[in-house]
């Protein structure tokens, strides 16, 4: 568990400044699954969070790594929930203050890395596995673009060997903001009706990761509530195990875990007027480049594209679709995957905001590190999916 304690200020990000929490209404987790084979020790943790950067990501697979004497790799997918504490610095007590508490950054990540050693040292078993992607409609909407949705569901679930479900993960693109902007309880948002309901439904334990939320993929309901953030938590997990119900078991032959990274040069005046501030950390290199990476999962005929941000959703079809030609079964899109770099627009959708400060229907690009994101995380994956094929062809 990582819910804040509320005995210090907790700032929630995701909104405005100077909003801190004043209950819990559900907990904050980090559920974290290994996948070990004689080659391969994947770990794949599931936060919720606003985000991390790549630092702290990294900073806690080289403890993992350290502690187990294993060379892991760990895959760090944070919900984006916008009822959460500050962990990136935009939202503190006035705009030029940081939210970020550093104790409770330090006990986080001493936590997601216990979490992490204990999955390894538990991976013993033989697992099975089924996979299955489902369209969920009717609570999710792209307010930046209505015609262009993904509302995908992917499904992936490990069973003992004896069948029970061990563990399940469910891939949705929506931002986790269903409850009105001016709440301040603690809440995984829809998250926590989802893994609730899987859990009570079938057993094990239950992940969620985001897909490509970006464009904005919100939450459309009836009304900003728990309740009803509930009842899109409940329909997406129904969804999901229904479909799951009607795969057939595989034993898990294949689990890869790929990385690229790529250089962005930073172009948002914002960014680096909070950079100058001391509100975010200087990632940025003598020219300007902020360096991150995509990453390419394969658990048998599934396939995952890692993004370090919010994907909007054309980006994210046209990922899938790469990934399905390449030879996928099920192809899915993990968002906030080892960074959070914000939004990645397609470059030929990116118009620079003329007043930075009052963005207006370029919000989107007001939170994104700039228009060579997309192109560069696109040919960086690219080069996973070539490389991939070459070995592919080299084994046969």
């Amino acid at each position: 568990m990582i819910t804040p304690t509320l005995e210090r200020v907790v700032y929630m990000a995701g909104y405005a400044s100077n909003k801190s929490a004043q209950r819990v209404h559900d907990d904050l987790w980090a559920r974290v699954l290994a996948l070990r084979t004689a080659e391969t020790n994947i770990v794949l943790a599931a936060v919720d969070l606003i985000g991390l950067n790549r630092l702290h990501c990294q900073a806690i697979e080289n403890a993992v790594q350290a502690q187990t004497g294993l060379p892991i790799k760990l895959l760090i997918s944070c919900s984006h929930t916008h009822f959460g504490p500050d962990t990136i610095g935009l939202w503190g007590a006035t705009q030029t203050e940081s939210g970020v508490d550093p104790h409770y950054m330090d006990f986080l990540k001493a936590t997601i890395i216990t979490a992490a050693i204990d999955a390894v040292q538990n991976a013993t078993q033989p697992v099975h596995c089924r996979s299955a992607a489902i369209e969920v409609t009717g609570v999710a909407k792209n307010y930046r673009d209505p015609q262009i949705t993904d509302e995908e569901a992917t499904c992936l679930q490990f069973l003992t060997p004896d069948e029970q479900p061990f563990a399940t993960l469910v891939i949705y693109p929506c931002h986790p903001e269903g409850v009105h902007p001016d709440s301040r309880d603690i809440s995984c948002d829809y998250v926590y009706a989802l893994r609730q309901h899987i859990e009570a439904t079938i057993g094990g334990a239950a992940l969620f990761m985001p897909g490509a939320l970006g464009g904005m993929m919100s939450p459309d309901l009836p009304e900003p509530t728990h309740a009803e953030a509930a009842k899109m938590g409940n329909t997406i997990a129904e969804a999901s195990i229904r479909a799951l119900a009607n795969q057939p078991r595989q034993p898990i032959e294949t689990v890869n875990y790929h990385r690229a990274e790529f250089a962005i040069p930073m172009q948002n005046m914002l960014f680096q007027m909070a950079t100058n501030l001391g509100l975010l950390p200087n990632l940025m290199d003598t020219e300007g480049n902020i360096t991150s990476e995509t990453g390419l999962i394969q658990i048998g005929d599934t396939w995952l594209a890692t993004v370090p941000g919010e994907l909007l959703p054309r980006l994210g079809l046209q990922i899938k679709a790469e990934l399905k030609q390449a030879g996928a079964k099920i192809a899915g899109v993990v968002g906030l995957a080892n960074d959070e770099l914000g939004y990645i627009l397609p470059e030929d959708d990116f118009i620079f905001p003329e007043d930075w400060l009052n963005p207006g229907k370029q919000y989107e690009e007001s939170m994104s590190i700039g228009p060579a994101t997309a192109p560069r995380l696109l040919a960086a994956l690219q080069r996973l999916l070539s490389a991939n094929s070459d070995d592919s062809r080299h084994k046969k």
